[in-house]
């Protein structure tokens, strides 16, 4: 459905309408903060199984697209548009598409939100007058875990049973859900091939989704009160996306122009498409997840000093080296001196949770050196890695996303991969979405 409407002035005298929120329209607001309400957050999106005792679980629970009745939102989200041009309202519409799948509409509803921004710089809603704040947190919210950056990497793409989250398993990168264990990147770029028709047009899609990121970020960057979204985090997704559509085609990876390998007056060569962000390298030991956590701290410090997510990166890094004991006395302060390890119920045969202490305390950890390489053996592996930078907060997700894999890879029992991913759902959160998921209702 064409939203070139969306560029046409209401009336003379109010080009955008009238701002329905802050009128306290019935119908915006019934609408609008029961929608919000209903799209899933991160842990809403991927619920996983809890253990039931001698190997069984409750099923993982992901997201179905199928749940999201697009037509009826889609339908009450335009009839609002033509009475008020509110950056809220596409922001939602490409929310609803993204979690039901549909990218080309997705691409659309960003379209749509950067003609409204160039048509309409300052009296688009949140207007500009006092300033770009609320105007940021609408944009903003395009970055949002639950309702854009899970609903990308589960992505079915072109309904082929690929998926990027479904690669990042195959790749050690991510723990496998329910029926997963066999997996194979193989089979799922043949299944792309098999698709090439379709593929390609998701290909399409997601490409004019990722242009027209870049043409709201350069509408805020021209607009007479100049302003910058933080969307590094949904562009990198959809470039990792992008990725997993090359391997099975690599017709379809960006390509540079030779034009462009040139600087010109002294400026730096840049290609015509943007490249994807690549994902963090692999973690190799403890010290290097604790340099990276560290560097991550280093950003946000910098950068979003009251970020949510920097606790808990902080609370990751502390708990490196340290036994389960110590994560529960740590983590569960109220409740861990309950743990204990039963053999048999009935006649108390248990270790308590004194008795944990106790022993956690005289685990025996080897004192000695690595062995010296012997004469002519490759010093590789010797190499000190490089410090650690990190400059955006689409990195900073990256090195979380390492470590976590690091550790559910080599120390599955640590706490550290369930921080890193609530960290990971904090990033780009405003502080309205954070005081209704950290203070309870009163």
């Amino acid at each position: 459905m064409s939203l070139d409407w969306i560029k046409t002035p209401i009336s003379e005298d109010a080009p955008c309408g009238i701002d329905l929120w802050e009128e306290d329209d019935p119908q915006y607001s019934d609408y609008y903060f029961d929608a919000t309400d209903r799209l899933p957050e991160g842990d809403d999106y991927v619920k996983l199984g809890l253990a039931l005792g001698e190997g069984a679980k409750n099923p993982d629970v992901i997201f179905d697209p199928k749940f999201v009745d697009l037509k009826s939102e889609l339908g009450q989200i335009d009839a609002l548009l033509q009475r008020t041009r509110d950056i809220r309202l596409l922001v939602l519409r490409t929310q609803w598409c993204v979690l039901a799948g549909k990218i080309a509409d997705a691409a659309t509803s960003m379209n749509a939100l950067a003609d409204l921004i160039d048509a309409f710089p300052m009296q688009a809603f949140p207007n500009l007058d006092d300033g770009t704040r609320d105007r940021l947190d609408a944009i903003n919210d395009l970055g949002a875990i639950g309702a854009m950056i899970l609903p990308l990497r589960y992505l079915d793409i072109a309904n082929s049973g690929a998926s990027r989250r479904r690669f990042m398993v195959c790749n050690g990168e991510a723990t496998p859900h329910d029926g997963e264990d066999d997996l194979s990147v193989e089979i799922m770029k043949a299944d792309m091939v098999a698709l090439a028709e379709e593929v390609a047009l998701e290909h399409s899609a997601l490409v004019a989704f990722r242009s027209a990121i870049e043409r709201i970020e350069a509408a805020c960057a021209a607009s007479p009160k100049p302003h910058k979204p933080q969307l590094d985090q949904v562009k990198a997704e959809i470039d990792a996306v992008l990725n997993v559509i090359a391997e099975a085609n690599p017709k379809l990876a960006p390509e540079t122009d030779e034009k462009d390998k040139k600087p010109v007056d002294g400026a730096p060569a840049q290609a015509n498409t943007v490249a994807p962000v690549q994902a963090a390298s692999k973690v190799a030991s403890h010290d290097e997840a604790r340099a990276r956590l560290m560097a991550t701290e280093a950003y946000f410090g910098r950068n979003e000093p009251s970020s949510a997510a920097v606790l808990l990166v902080t609370q990751a890094r502390l708990l490196i080296g340290k036994t389960l004991v110590d994560a529960f006395d740590i983590l569960m302060p109220n409740t861990a001196a309950q743990a204990k390890v039963d053999f048999i119920a009935d006649n108390g045969f248990a270790l308590s949770h004194g008795q944990l202490r106790a022993l956690a305390d005289q685990v025996q950890v080897a004192d000695t050196d690595p062995a010296e390489p012997a004469d002519g053996a490759d010093m590789q592996a010797q190499v000190v890695p490089a410090p650690v930078v990190v400059n955006t907060a689409a990195e900073a997700v990256a090195e979380m996303m390492a470590v976590e894999s690091y550790f559910r890879a080599v120390e599955k029992s640590s706490p550290i991969p369930t921080l890193l991913a609530r960290a990971r759902s904090f990033v780009g959160k405003d502080f309205e979405a954070l005081l209704k998921e950290l203070v309870p209702p009163l």
